[in-house]
């Protein structure tokens, strides 16, 4: 109760001050009155009496200091008048609180600008409900860490983990879209009924997929990315249960699934449509040494880790590899966080950056140390006449500490202002290369990260100052009428370790900076073994309506193409092929009567690879 009291004393005072000073004043004076009173009727004159009932009472200031100090306010004055004195010494060295501002809002501007990508791209929760126990699957071999699933196994682990509430798997595929205008090239996503249902992703326009969706005999229908709606179709509502042609084959349209709520790849998708009609094509016994571009999600239960998770995957594995021996052989399962998994790529450049601005903002504060401390040398006379007059030290050195906070806040503001415009840049020319950084943005943790550092880089490089104010001799500086108290022992090992310290950061700035050019140099140098110079690559995708299971089709389209594709070059030199019927690894997946076909033109070969499951998928090359 006492605390709750004090507490609501405290804030009456900070709320209305004015008022309660007046009634302070007033109560004191009644006081004086009252006592002047008194002596004036033992026979002492008005003025002698008024003098006596000062004196018996005391300063009042001292009496209202502790008044003050009763309802612990007494810190929230002096921290008051800190700050008062903080920003006249601004006004009154300009140049000097530009500098200082402005480095500081360099170093805090690039923490601020680098954390906000962190925390959209890593710290950030996917847009799912309870994306903490989402988990991305995957398949393992020897010598092949990571692997499309087979369809066939993945419907194995549907029946016999026991750690998961819901597994939904995907593919993604491109079609082509025949419509009025010219054709166009679709990313499409073949998903399971349940996935949507699974990432709590529900249709703003008309039905999700069910089950009698998801068979191998059910009619084709489509789901419409939101973009997709927006951009084909002006978002017109009665977009339901018109047809679309792709790849030669009519689906009817089902609904719109608002794909701006789910994390980059699949904001990349046009449609949807059902991965179970694909069974026959890729599923079954007949196709489990498949992997035909499929990856799979799954909810945990609440109870289960991610341990426990892998632990039961891994036994399932096992299980499956002595009941399907050929083709399940070493084969393994991964199991890993789908937040993980989607920022993988760029976990370890992002936290790299961020060390690195890191040691930009150590360099600041350095600097702002040093201009500090030349500050507080010149201001020695100012600090000793204070102390003379009765202002203890540590008091002081909190009056220098409020200086170096006050600046380093001004400096995190101006920071947070070019931060604001920094991660608009960043958004735009990232787009395409890392995953969420559309969802960047100065939201209420990276308002927090930057007060915190602005407050730790005005508490870092304040410490310093606020030493030599703590340890100054009043009657040493009183009585130096020359420069000599501003060459110190001390003041000289101070600013030498600050030298060397910042000094030591560049040389790691600089150090780590040249290491990774020099990496990305050898990247760039590396033997690929082979020629790459006037190298061109190519693909194309048949419509599997047309060329599905038809080899001699593929090959003359094929042959047709690349005559058509170097005729400028040469009328009459000979096309020859080479085919090679399995050629599975190199796509790490299975792949059945693949070809390999070589197109000889005396000196300007070329190579088509056909993929008799995709159409023709492959590379053309050329040496100029």
């Amino acid at each position: 109760m006492k605390r709750l009291a004090q507490l609501r004393s405290w804030s009456r005072w900070v709320t209305n001050r004015s008022r309660l000073e007046s009634e302070i004043d007033r109560e004191l004076q009644f006081h004086i009155d009252s006592y002047a009173s008194d002596l004036m009727q033992r026979g002492l004159p008005e003025g002698e009496a008024m003098r006596r009932a000062r004196i018996e009472l005391g300063s009042l200031e001292s009496q209202k200091s502790a008044i003050r100090s009763s309802v612990g306010l007494r810190l929230w004055d002096e921290l008051h008048t800190d700050v008062r004195c903080s920003f006249r010494m601004m006004r009154r060295n300009p140049g000097f609180t530009f500098v200082a501002v402005a480095t500081l809002a360099l170093g805090i501007g690039a923490d601020t600008a680098i954390f906000s990508v962190v925390n959209a791209v890593l710290l950030r929760p996917l847009p799912y409900p309870h994306a903490e126990r989402l988990v991305w699957l995957s398949e393992r071999a020897p010598g092949l860490p990571r692997l499309f699933v087979s369809l066939a196994n993945f419907d194995d682990w549907r029946v016999a983990n026991s750690v998961f509430e819901g597994m939904e798997a995907f593919r993604t595929i491109d079609v082509t879209l025949a419509s009025n205008g010219e054709p166009q090239r679709l990313a499409v996503r073949q998903v399971t009924a349940g996935l949507f249902p699974m990432l709590g992703v529900k249709p703003i326009l008309g039905r999700p997929l069910t089950a009698q969706d998801d068979r191998p005999d059910a009619k084709p229908v489509v789901l419409l990315s939101d973009s997709m709606w927006t951009r084909e179709f002006s978002r017109d509502p009665h977009v339901l249960y018109r047809n679309l042609l792709l790849d030669g084959e009519s689906y009817m349209i089902i609904g719109v699934v608002p794909t701006s709520r789910c994390h980059l790849s699949w904001r990349q998708v046009d449609v949807f449509t059902s991965l179970g009609r694909m069974q026959k094509r890729i599923g079954g016994p007949e196709h489990r040494d498949g992997h035909s571009r499929v990856w799979a999600y799954a909810r945990m239960k609440p109870e289960v880790t991610l341990e426990d998770a892998r632990s039961d995957m891994s036994s399932v594995a096992r299980r499956l590899e002595k009941q399907y021996p050929t083709t399940n052989a070493g084969a393994g399962v991964n199991v890993d966080r789908l937040l993980e998994q989607s920022v993988q790529g760029v976990r370890q450049p992002l936290l790299l950056l961020m060390g690195a601005v890191v040691l930009v903002l150590l360099i600041a504060c350095t600097n702002v140390a040093n201009l500090l401390m030349s500050l507080a040398v010149a201001r020695r006379r100012d600090i000793a006449v204070r102390s003379a007059l009765g202002a203890g030290a540590i008091r002081l050195a909190r009056q220098h500490m409020c200086e170096s906070v006050s600046l380093a806040l001004l400096g995190g503001g101006v920071g947070l202002i070019a931060a604001c415009c920094a991660t608009a840049a960043i958004s735009h020319l990232a787009s395409a290369s890392v995953p969420r950084i559309e969802d960047v943005s100065i939201d209420q943790p990276v308002l927090f990260f930057t007060f915190g550092v602005s407050l730790l880089t005005g508490v870092v490089f304040g410490v310093f100052p606020a030493l030599i104010a703590y340890r100054t001799d009043p009657n040493q500086v009183l009585k130096d009428t020359g420069n000599s108290y501003g060459t110190g022992l001390m003041r000289g090992k101070v600013r030498s370790f600050l030298a060397a310290g910042e000094l030591a950061l560049s040389l790691v700035l600089l150090v780590a900076t040249g290491l990774t050019f020099k990496s990305l140099i050898h990247l760039l140098d590396a033997d690929l073994g082979f020629q790459t110079k006037g190298v061109l690559t190519a693909s194309l995708s048949l419509t599997s309506s047309k060329y599905n299971n038809d080899l001699p089709n593929r090959r003359k389209f094929a042959q047709d193409f690349v005559a058509q594709l170097f005729r400028p070059l040469s009328k009459d030199l000979p096309i020859t092929f080479a085919t090679v019927e399995k050629l599975g690894t190199i796509f790490t997946m299975s792949i059945s009567a693949t070809a390999i076909r070589l197109v000889e033109y005396g000196s300007y070969p070329a190579m088509l690879i056909c993929n008799s499951a995709t159409g023709v998928n492959g590379m053309l090359q050329a040496r100029r």
